[in-house]
């Protein structure tokens, strides 16, 4: 399994203690470990919008283990699902270099863009939302 620049989509190869794509991009491996294989520029902090991201929300760890959660988010599912294989990119990466079993990977879908679901009911929603907003001051705009 090759990794992929996340900037350009052109593999990575390892150039002594980085990871390097063919436009120059470059991935830091000075302190090689989960968070640095994940692209950077997909944090939350660096997002807007419906831009995807992958949110670190916890990390715990002692002399033998580590543990982190990650929210990831796409309003894209197809996007979603490149999210999830460069996930278990960086852990197969690790997993050859320090030994198998040393990173696992366990995604749980927890939620959906409800977009595709609500479209073809969409009438519904209209509906109540005049009913319930037809009473109230007809100089407010409401936008479904």
């Amino acid at each position: 399994m090759e990794l992929i620049c996340p900037i350009c989509q052109l593999p990575l190869t390892q150039e002594g203690r980085s990871l390097r794509c063919r436009r120059n991009h470059s991935f830091d491996m000075a302190r090689p470990g989960y968070v640095n294989l994940l692209p950077a520029q997909q944090k939350p902090e660096f997002t807007e919008k419906y831009d995807g991201f992958f949110h670190l929300t916890d990390m715990q760890g002692d002399v033998e283990n580590a543990r982190m959660h990650y929210i990831l988010r796409d309003h894209d599912a197809a996007k979603l699902e490149q999210k999830k294989a460069d996930a278990q990119a960086a852990a197969a990466f690790l997993n050859r270099k320090y030994g198998e079993g040393t990173v696992t990977v366990t995604l749980r879908d927890s939620y959906f863009n409800m977009k595709k679901c609500i479209e073809p009911c969409m009438h519904i929603v209209e509906k109540w939302v005049l009913s319930y907003c037809g009473n109230k001051n007809l100089s407010t705009g409401y936008c479904v």
